[in-house]
This record gives C-alpha cells, sequence and structure tokens, in this order.
C-alpha cells in the first residue's frame, strides 16, 4: 500500500459528515484498521492551531505536559522550560 492511497483514505474519512457509530468503531478496531480513525477538518485545524500555540511558547510538547497537566515546576537545568520570548 502506499502513502498515497493512505493519505487519500485519511483525506475521505476527515470528509466524513457524521461520526462513527459504535459497530463501525469495533469493526474498525478488530481488523486493525486504525488509520480510519482520524479528526474531522473542523476538529483538525483546531488540533493544529492548539499544537502552533504550545510549540510556539515551550520548548516541546512534552514539557507543556509535564508543567501544565501534570504541575512538574519548570527546571531549566533538565532542558524543561518554557520559551522565553
Amino acid at each position: 500500500m502506499t502513502s498515497h492511497s493512505h493519505h487519500d483514505r485519511a483525506v475521505a474519512a476527515r470528509s466524513r459528515c457524521s461520526p462513527l457509530t459504535w459497530p463501525e468503531l469495533q469493526t474498525i478496531i478488530s481488523a486493525g484498521d486504525l488509520h480510519k480513525l482520524v479528526r474531522s477538518e473542523e476538529q483538525e485545524q483546531t488540533y493544529c492551531k492548539a499544537r502552533s500555540k504550545i510549540k510556539n511558547e515551550w520548548e516541546s510538547i512534552y514539557d507543556y505536559l509535564l508543567c501544565t497537566k501534570f504541575k512538574f515546576l519548570v527546571d531549566e537545568r533538565r532542558g524543561q522550560k518554557k520559551k522565553s520570548n
């Protein structure tokens, strides 16, 4: 299977207007067709904007998660840090 056909499947799945049903999800997962589990276009745009904002403000997504979600303190000695503007 070429990457082009994978891309075509992802685009087709993203353009889906309605959510997958439970039986569809079960079939996809049991068949191992996880590439069919993609975001809608609107979800993808929201994700990309949020990811871009995090990457602009933090050295890494990893640092962002540790410091904001798990309440780790920023430790510049270990390389964890928020970007300075």
